[in-house]
């Protein structure tokens, strides 16, 4: 989820030395004004020296047309070499919420707004009711803010901060104070300066907000309740560890229809996903679950399945065996995605980035990367950068092999699979499976509290829960990058 932070900067100048004169009067009243927002993200260096396009529109626009009332900004720049890019711009009070504004972000006429990473607006002069109180003799400062005009809510997160200094500029003190949870009535706090406040020339007031309940920057507004979620995997047994728990994770999220598909055939690879595709072989097994249990429908063809609902998402992934050897891509890879876009020109087509063996795998396809976990993990990312990400016909990928392997620098350890390759029946597969909720519905899992239990296998406790949402949070944050969980003692 990305995070908003938003800073309040009230300047006091005090005349001379002495600051006594001041002690209990009013200094600063009602102020006006507007913010600077920057926007910084990371397109990757596929997109090095490409144009980027911001567009930002006053409400989320999924499937309906954008009139020009409903725009707020557009502007154009160009990513710097590793694919860098930072918007600079304007926003008014008078814009609304910009929780409740709809962020896209395309490159090459390819949708990147997952790649956006900051969002921060330096508000000197808001439009808001702020007021500094200083009292000399007992060397505090009153920091008062009203919450008539400023977009603080319930579960909204800030810090009060009260800096004073010299009159070289050096910062002298500093005060925080923490809210973790805003009050409706305003916020009201006394700092205590010491004997600081008799050689100080200026002091400034902050106040910092941390929107964690921040709605993700996704060029369509996130599945609300009611609307159905339809996803369709081409896969093999990798899918089926996958997609075991989606079902109850959308659920417990409060999604009201769900179907999920599942093409199985055991180790199946692009180019023979291809060839059945070309020769319409009904040699899939063909699993669905909307009720919240898997059933296998029969021996179905590839095509039978891209036609039996009107999928959402549909997602490819490559063998593991082959997952992380590039020349096995394409032309398959392309050849597929034109199929796909030609019989289900509605859904978007997904990648799913599976994940590395245990280092302890006995699989035969190890081999292929030296029998070394790092090497087949960075071996499938360089995969899906320089061949999926590539492919205009691709939307986005579902990061769960990332998700894995940031889970594996916990003390949970490397031991997440049930054979060395695939994944465990809970903890495994509960991990995918939440990186594939949150990556395609871009709602939070912060509040998702359903986990699956096994009598025979590890169960996942609290902590535990934490733990993968963590990996989950950072890998979709990071699709190529592992992140080192800060969970790494029980």
């Amino acid at each position: 989820m990305k995070k908003v932070v938003q800073l309040l900067i009230i300047t006091l100048f005090f005349q001379g030395v002495a600051l006594s004169a001041a002690a209990d009067t009013p200094v600063v009243n009602t102020v006006k004004g507007s913010e600077v927002v920057t926007l910084t993200g990371n397109a990757g260096s596929a997109y090095g020296g490409a144009y980027i396009t911001l567009l930002i529109t006053k409400t989320a626009h999924a499937g309906s047309p954008i009139t020009e009332n409903d725009i707020i900004h557009i502007d154009q720049v160009v990513a710097d070499c590793d694919g860098k890019y930072t918007f600079r711009f304007g926003w008014k009070t008078e814009y609304g919420n910009i929780e409740e504004c709809s962020f896209n972000v395309s490159a090459a006429a390819k949708d990147v707004t997952p790649t956006i990473e900051t969002v921060t607006s330096l508000t000197e002069l808001f439009d808001s009711d702020v007021k500094l109180t200083l009292n000399a003799e007992t060397n505090t400062v009153s920091v008062s803010v009203s919450m008539d005009n400023i977009y603080l809510q319930p579960g909204h997160k800030c810090t009060v901060i009260a800096a004073a200094y010299t009159q070289d500029g050096m910062l002298a003190d500093i005060r925080m104070a923490k809210y973790d949870e805003i009050p409706l009535s305003g916020l009201n706090e006394t700092v205590s300066f010491a004997s600081i406040l008799a050689s100080a020339k200026r002091i400034k007031a902050y106040l910092v907000k941390d929107l964690t309940n921040m709605a993700p920057y996704l060029n369509e507004a996130p599945p609300e309740v009611g609307r159905p979620l339809k996803v369709l995997a081409i896969g093999n047994s990798f899918s089926v560890d996958a997609m075991e728990w989606l079902y109850k994770i959308a659920k417990n999220a409060g999604l009201e229809e769900v179907v999920l598909g599942n093409l199985y055939i055991g180790g199946c690879s692009l180019a023979t996903h291809w060839e059945n595709a070309q020769s319409g072989s009904s040699s899939y097994s063909y699993f669905k679950n909307s009720t919240g249990s898997w059933a296998n429908t029969g021996s179905r063809s590839l095509l039978y399945g891209l036609l039996n609902e009107d999928w959402d998402y549909i997602t490819l992934q490559q063998a593991s065996r082959q997952s992380g050897l590039a020349e096995t891509y394409e032309p398959p890879l392309s050849d597929l995605s034109a199929y796909i876009k030609t019989h289900c020109p509605n859904a978007r087509l997904i990648w799913h980035m599976t994940w590395a063996y245990q280092q302890d795998s006995t699989h035969a396809g190890f081999a292929n990367y030296g029998q070394d976990q790092i090497v087949m993990y960075n071996s499938i990312v360089d995969a899906a950068q320089t061949k999926v990400m590539l492919n205009g016909d691709f939307d986005f990928i579902i990061p769960a092999g990332t998700a894995i392997q940031n889970l594996r620098t916990s003390y949970i350890g490397d031991t997440i699979t049930r054979d060395g390759h695939h994944l465990s029946n809970i903890i495994g597969r509960y991990t995918a499976g939440m990186t594939w909720f949150k990556t395609l519905t871009g709602m939070s899992i912060d509040h998702i509290t359903y986990v699956p239990y096994a009598p025979n296998d590890t169960p996942i406790t609290p902590e535990k829960l934490q733990i993968i949402k963590e990996a989950v949070n950072a890998a979709v944050k990071d699709p190529c990058l592992i992140t080192q969980s800060s969970y790494t003692q029980p």
